[in-house]
């Protein structure tokens, strides 16, 4: 399944956490894993947050989940606080030159990502978390 080549609707996105992400968390390595979304449209859609409540319980977190995720929060969002920053730096010092090759640079960058780097940001998290609380839930600048 290439993600990359549809518009991610509800529909798309149910499909995409039943055929990708469910197999993932059932398995034994991620039986204690999370999965996190905000409250874009697709995440938010009522098969998906059906299908997640059926079949992840208490292991997600989102808008309107067991486990409510705070509107508006860039400061918790790994894809805000790293990702979306990091692919950028590498995306444009690559210079793609259509939308075609937007997309291959794109899935090249996310593949290069050292896994090293996905453990220090989710290492990362809880301090963010405890950041988030000293200053009730407002935006903060965290200090490396």
């Amino acid at each position: 399944m290439r993600i990359l080549d549809e518009t991610v609707n509800g529909d798309r996105y149910s499909d995409i956490v039943r055929q990708i992400v469910l197999p993932v968390m059932q398995s034994a390595e991620h039986e204690q894993c999370l999965i996190q979304q905000d409250g874009a449209p697709p995440h938010y859609a009522i098969a998906v947050r059906e299908f997640l409540y059926d079949y992840l319980q208490n292991r997600w977190v989102g808008r309107r989940s067991p486990i409510e995720w705070p509107a508006r929060s860039p400061d918790l969002t790994a894809c805000d606080y790293w990702l979306w920053g990091y692919l950028k730096e590498k995306i444009y010092a690559r210079k793609p030159q259509d939308v075609n090759m937007l997309k291959l640079v794109i899935e090249e960058e996310i593949r290069a990502i050292p896994l090293n780097m996905y453990h220090n940001v989710m290492n990362d998290f809880p301090k963010r978390c405890h950041l988030c609380l000293d200053v009730n839930g407002k935006q903060f600048e965290a200090i490396k």
